[in-house]
């Protein structure tokens, strides 16, 4: 079983001076795309990157410095602990042991708008780019025209299941090329309201770092073994699942 999740907005801006035990910093799979995406915004100034992506000047100065620096800024990062967010503070990776770490970095992707596909331990720096931006380096549509179907094919490259714990917005970079012989596992974590059931973003994001935990604690590599995850009262539920969609819910107190 493979397992995708998404990126975080906040990443490490220090690193750290000595990694935690049994990590080190490895190389992406796609080093082309990366170094293409990164120059292509290097060339526009922080007035056009804020434009770009909505964003405030603070963070448009920082995003613009990144990429001036990209290929020769800080040293890279494991990606793991490089993100920063609910869903990275819940897989807590620097507490997970060494044979936690190797187990992820044969399982676990991270799904970059600049990267394309992360491993754990794949070195990174600083950035700033979401999968939904409608831009693209050379004139195209937006970045998922950009990545096209080279992630998914890398996904399922290892022809086993996916678990999907990544949003919507980078979901969307592996769905439209799914074939027959592709398996997606998406996972929902409800909770139980007076008007029916509901996802809460904050508690959603926080159980998908627990259940990337679970998975390396525990060593999973079988889907079905995914059901015996419980966090904070959340329970599997048979009945609103299926073989390509586990249902985890949370009752009211």
């Amino acid at each position: 079983m493979q397992i995708m999740i998404s990126p975080a907005k906040n990443m490490c801006r220090q690193p750290p001076t000595a990694l935690p035990p049994g990590w080190q910093c490895t190389v992406p799979h796609f080093s082309r795309q990366p170094l293409q995406l990164a120059r292509a915004l290097k060339k526009l100034d922080p007035w056009q990157l804020e434009q770009l992506m909505h964003i405030n000047p603070q963070l448009a100065l920082r995003a613009y410095d990144d990429f001036q620096h990209f290929s020769d800024g800080c040293p890279p990062v494991p990606a793991l602990l490089c993100y920063q967010g609910l869903q990275y503070k819940n897989i807590d990776p620097a507490t997970l042991d060494t044979a936690d770490i190797h187990f992820l970095q044969q399982r676990l992707y991270i799904v970059s708008a600049l990267y394309g596909l992360l491993r754990p331990c794949d070195g990174v720096r600083p950035y700033r780019l979401e999968m939904g931006l409608r831009w693209h380096p050379t004139g195209g549509k937006d970045l998922y025209a950009y990545w096209g179907g080279a992630l998914c094919r890398q996904l399922f490259s290892h022809r086993q299941p996916v678990l999907d714990l990544a949003s919507k917005e980078y979901s969307r970079a592996i769905v439209p090329y799914l074939a027959a012989r592709h398996q997606l596992i998406s996972c929902d974590f409800l909770v139980s309201r007076p008007g029916g059931l509901k996802t809460v973003a904050t508690i959603a994001k926080q159980a998908r770092g627990q259940m990337v935990r679970f998975i390396a604690r525990n060593q999973i590599d079988d889907p079905l073994a995914l059901r015996a995850f419980s966090w904070q009262g959340f329970a599997f539920a048979p009945a609103l699942s299926t073989p390509d969609r586990l249902v985890f819910v949370r009752q009211a107190p």
